[in-house]
């Protein structure tokens, strides 16, 4: 993945904290530490006219809405299918996906391409559009791929986007989507939240996701949290409710080709 060329800002004000390259890189990693934090937080006005951080409600705890392959690909799984046992999940960007393009044409490509490099189908189990979409790849029973290997442990769901450019952050819809469907799959194969990784630490020699997302998993660990919030609230319910499943509730009706897009 190849960093965008970002002109340095200058330090003749007097700015103490500037130093070249170091100084740079510290105002960036600030910069995406309040981001994130204002993302999942609110403030809120009190009775003496102060204001005080409030943290925003988790994420509702759902079945996602996941629109299956076959509406979508032309193409079927094909080739060699290992079986799946996960026991963790691995999150992807995908920065060749060009935004306000279309998911499905985007799919459609990337399987064509993985099927001639000998893969049985799409690499990755879910991808997430910057709409909120979610799109089911290969199959849950069967193994993925990071890289050319077939990843025999792991759930691997791909968003797209570079998350290299400092307009594209993981916001709204799609960071809802993206939190639902983690806290979906670690709550049915019982997977905890600290075994949610980014690509690079997952695989080696993997690129790493462009900033803007991997900061979600940086020291203020955001993205496990919220799926820990997530998946807490549902609990909490469930106990208040005396149920002893969360799937017992009514499947959400998956949304039609033409209603998503």
């Amino acid at each position: 993945m190849t960093n965008p060329v970002v002109p340095y800002p200058s330090c003749e004000g007097g700015y103490s904290g500037c130093s070249g390259k170091k100084g740079y890189l510290a105002v960036i990693v600030l910069f995406l530490s309040l981001s994130l934090l204002a993302g999942c937080a609110s403030w809120r006005g009190r009775d003496d006219g102060k204001f005080e951080m409030e943290e925003k409600d988790p994420h509702p705890f759902v079945e996602p809405q996941i629109i299956g392959s076959h509406m979508y690909l032309s193409t079927t799984m094909s080739g060699m299918l290992q079986s799946l046992t996960p026991s963790r999940i691995v999150v992807d960007d995908l920065p060749d996906f060009l935004p306000g393009s279309d998911a499905r044409v985007y799919l459609k490509s990337l399987a064509k391409k993985s099927k001639s490099e000998g893969k049985s189908f799409l690499p990755y189990h879910y991808y997430i559009s910057s709409e909120g979409i979610t799109l089911e790849g290969q199959d849950e029973e069967y193994c993925g791929y990071l890289g050319n290997r077939p990843s025999e442990d792991a759930l691997l769901v791909g968003v797209l986007g570079s998350f290299e450019d400092p307009a594209e952050f993981l916001v709204g819809e799609q960071e809802k989507a993206l939190v639902q469907l983690l806290a979906w799959l670690c709550s049915k194969y019982s997977i905890p939240p600290s075994q949610i990784y980014p690509v690079d630490e997952a695989s080696g020699g993997a690129e790493g996701m462009g900033p803007n997302l991997a900061s979600w998993f940086g020291s203020t660990d955001t993205l496990r949290n919220e799926v820990r919030r997530t998946l807490e609230e549902e609990k909490k319910a469930m106990e208040k409710k005396g149920a002893k499943a969360s799937f017992l509730r009514r499947r959400e009706e998956r949304p039609s080709i033409e209603s998503a897009f």
